[in-house]
């Protein structure tokens, strides 16, 4: 058993980012960038732009490996919108 303030092998593993992870992390982060410039900095659901925080929302869910990285898939969201899952496009 691990000692207070010491961590096991296995947690540091955890906490540790493959480099696939960190690519996809990168691809992540600019399909973000894109869904919002796409979109004017808007959520497509509520419309909601000055003050909220503004993520990529997928119609269908990243599980899915064939569309985790479409953008076609990806669009802008509010938190609370995405956070509910709704998504209706004007």
């Amino acid at each position: 058993m691990p000692k207070i303030g010491q961590s096991s092998s296995k947690k540091l593993k955890q906490r540790r980012k493959t480099p696939k992870t960190k690519l996809e992390d990168k691809i992540h982060s600019v399909m973000r960038e894109i869904a919002i410039a796409r979109s004017k900095g808007k959520c497509v659901c509520c419309g909601v732009s000055e003050g909220a925080i503004l993520q990529g929302g997928h119609v269908i869910t990243r599980k899915r490996q064939s569309t985790r990285f479409d953008l076609i898939n990806v669009h802008t969201q509010c938190s609370g919108c995405n956070g509910n899952h709704r998504y209706n496009p004007q």
